[in-house]
């Protein structure tokens, strides 16, 4: 059961805080991940999903979740590590668990702004691609966490954009725009959502839209 891996973590965990006083060597997850992981194209969101799901597909999504696993055994505070594994497990179509597993890597970690990015867009997953309250709130708490981070407003756009609210998705996105350093890998991709919700908007979406001519 994949509590009973989560507990054999927290042990190991418990033993690097008595051994460590240190700050935790953080290693940053960027947007281009999440962007890779979850960008839309039709659908608002795409959630990961098995990239086959025949016998080996399974097999082979089953050993890299057990080999992940494995390594967080031997490095628990490594936040790339949770998110490699987090992913794995919803390519295995266990999404629940990942939630799961990363819900208590934040509580057993602390304040984290990767780790919550990662667990707002493993709810998106979890939820068919929608980004529903829960994920707006992991994701708000990393925008608290770390201001700077860009993955926060990229979702908040996606999120008012599915409400109908394409002038606040542009507000966000356009926030993000002025914070994004030129060839960055989110760069075209933000620009181009940036486009639709503006036809969106003169199309006469949303309270704040302009009336259609």
């Amino acid at each position: 059961m994949i509590w009973a891996g989560f507990a054999i973590i927290a042990v190991a965990i418990a033993a690097l805080l008595l051994a460590r006083r240190s700050a935790w060597p953080w290693t940053l997850v960027t947007l281009a991940v999440a962007a890779l992981a979850y960008g839309f194209s039709g659908k608002p969101l795409l959630g990961s999903a098995p990239a086959d799901t025949g016998l080996e597909g399974q097999e082979q999504t089953g050993a890299e979740v057990v080999q992940l696993r494995a390594q967080l055994l031997e490095a628990p505070t490594d936040t790339r590590l949770w998110g490699e594994f987090s992913s794995a497990l919803v390519r295995a179509g266990r999404s629940e668990e990942a939630v799961e597993g990363l819900n208590f890597a934040s509580r057993t970690l602390g304040p984290n702004a990767d780790l919550q990015v990662q667990l707002g867009t493993t709810l998106i997953a979890h939820a068919g691609g929608l980004i529903t309250p829960a994920a707006q709130l992991a994701l708000g708490r990393a925008s608290e966490i770390d201001p700077t981070h860009p993955a926060p407003l990229y979702f908040l756009g996606l999120a008012h954009l599915q409400s109908g609210e394409p002038a606040n998705a542009i507000e966000a996105w356009s926030d993000l725009a002025a914070r994004t350093p030129p060839g960055a890998p989110w760069e075209a991709d933000l620009q181009r959502k940036l486009r639709a919700a503006r036809i969106m908007q003169e199309a006469g979406v949303g309270s704040g839209s302009a009336p259609p001519d």
